[in-house]
This record gives C-alpha cells, structure tokens and sequence, in this order.
C-alpha cells in the first residue's frame, strides 16, 4: 500500500484506541489491587467499629484514652444530591456513660436515661465533640477504600516521587498524587466538610497509601498556607477481603508546616458493609408512662 494512503488509515485507527492511562489512573488501580487482592467491591457506606482514640495533643483540655463502639452510614434521602451521616456510638470506658448519635432529625446525646437534641446553645461543647467524632466516622470509610480517595482528586497534577519522614520514623519512599477534594471531613475544621487541596502518599514499593495531607481552600480557592491537617496510615493488616490500616495518626498542620501530633486511633475491629437501616439511628424515644 502506498504510504500516501498506509498514513490515514493509521491515524484512524490510532483515533478509536482508548486514551492510555494516565499515571495516577495507574497509582489508583495498583492501590486498588493491593488494598483489595480479589477485587473492590461496590462502593461502601457504612460500618461497624470498636474503636480506640488516645488524644495526645499538647494542649489537649483532656488528654487519655477511650474507647468507642460504633456504627455510622452515609445516607442519601430519596431525592437529595448530598448524602448525610448517620452515626451512634457509645463510650463504653466512660466514668459517666455517654451515648451520642445523629439521625434524621439532627444530633442527639443520652442524659439520664432520656435522649436530648444538641441544638441548645448550653451544649455546645457536646455537640462539638459529636460532629468532630462523625467527621472521624467519615474519614475511616474514605480510608477503607484509599483507591476511591485517589480517583476523587480533581485538577490532579503529575505523580510525583518524594521521600516521606514523620518525626523519628524511618523514610519512606513515595508516589504522591496531588489535587483538589471538593468535599472532606477535616476534624479541626467547623462544618460537615470543606474542599481542600489534597496530597496522598503511597508506598512506592508496597503500593499502599500509608499518609493524606490536606489543606482547605480559601474564598479563592487556594489552599490556606496556616491550616491543615496530616494522617498517617499504618499497621496495615488483611481483614477479610482487604488490607486495611488499623491505625490512624492525626496531626494538625500549622503555619511553618510543622506537623503537631493530636490524636491516635486504633482500628479495634470493624465490620464494612454492615447492614444498617436508617432506623437503626433513631434516637430512644421516651417510653409512655
């Protein structure tokens, strides 16, 4: 064939080929393979967990540990956009018992033996702790699945190498994918959760994500230089079909970048997928005398 007609055909078929992968659609379907050797499954929203938290923070008003019995879904009402959590967890070490949750109806907290909303301007510090804890609930359902956090990176750049040191820990050696999360539970930060610009490491050599920096955006979009927070994610572990990380550290980013350490979480065990009707998160109701 001559090479004035071999050049079109070439080109068209060169046209119906699918685009090749890009560097961080490769990171993410390694992190997949690692995280979940026989395959992800659907997309997951909710779980059940025992919990360890140990606040370690400085200036921590109660520093100590606790521990927590939970459970928590992500829930989209029929004809919403947003999906919102549903969470209800117990202290189960606690000198004084406490049990709080959000339901359909907004958050609530057990006080002697009758459930009270959290929307009263006095309790304020407990409806503080209880969106900090669902936010935390929010956080562990992203990291079940570090794949998914990769393919929400939007405005993503390149791939980057980068050599990772935390404190007196041995250097690791990095992928780094970085980008924009239009919606993240930043624990430090008011609200549900805010967009950020987002940086995820993952072992070069295991393939696992092992730490997430984010930052959150500005009226402008930029990322606030004296505000963030940074996680580690280790002791990773096969628990059933995945291998997940059974520690989570917490560290706040502040304005020279330095990480201050706030809180440890250890994974105790967890149940993802549970079956979870949006019932399940109904506060009691005071029974009739």
């Amino acid at each position: 064939m001559p090479a004035t007609l071999l050049l079109p055909a070439l080109l068209a078929l060169l046209a119906q080929d699918p685009k090749p992968a890009t560097d961080l659609q490769r990171l993410s379907e390694r992190v997949d393979a690692v995280h979940y050797p026989d395959g992800r499954p659907k997309r997951m929203e909710s779980f059940r967990a025992d919990l360890s938290i140990e606040e370690a923070a400085a200036d921590a008003s109660q520093r100590g540990q606790a521990e927590l019995r939970s459970m928590f879904r992500e829930w989209q009402p029929e004809g919403a956009k947003v999906a919102r959590p549903l969470i209800r967890y117990s202290v189960v070490d606690a000198g004084q018992p406490i049990e709080r949750g959000c339901d359909r109806d907004g958050y609530w907290e057990l006080f002697q033996g009758e459930a009270r909303d959290l929307s009263a301007r006095d309790l304020a510090e407990s409806l503080k702790a209880a969106q900090r804890d669902t936010k935390l609930a929010r956080q562990l359902l992203r990291f079940m699945d570090p794949g998914a956090v990769l393919r929400t990176l939007e405005s993503a750049g390149a791939v980057t190498e980068e050599v990772l040191q935390v404190g007196r820990t041995d250097p690791v050696p990095c992928l780094v994918a970085s980008g924009r999360i239009g919606s993240f539970p930043l624990l430090e930060q008011e609200g549900e959760a805010v967009a950020v610009a987002a940086r995820v490491f993952v072992h070069r050599d295991t393939g696992r994500v092992v730490a997430v920096e984010a930052r959150p955006l500005d009226a402008d979009g930029k990322p606030d230089a004296a505000r963030g927070e940074f996680l580690r994610l280790e002791d990773h572990e096969r628990q059933g079909p995945a291998l997940l990380p059974r520690m989570l550290v917490h560290y706040r980013l502040d304005a020279n970048g330095k990480r201050v350490l706030q809180r440890k979480v250890r994974l105790v065990q967890i149940s993802l997928g549970a079956e979870l009707r949006v019932e399940d998160f109904d506060r009691p109701r005071r029974k009739p005398s």
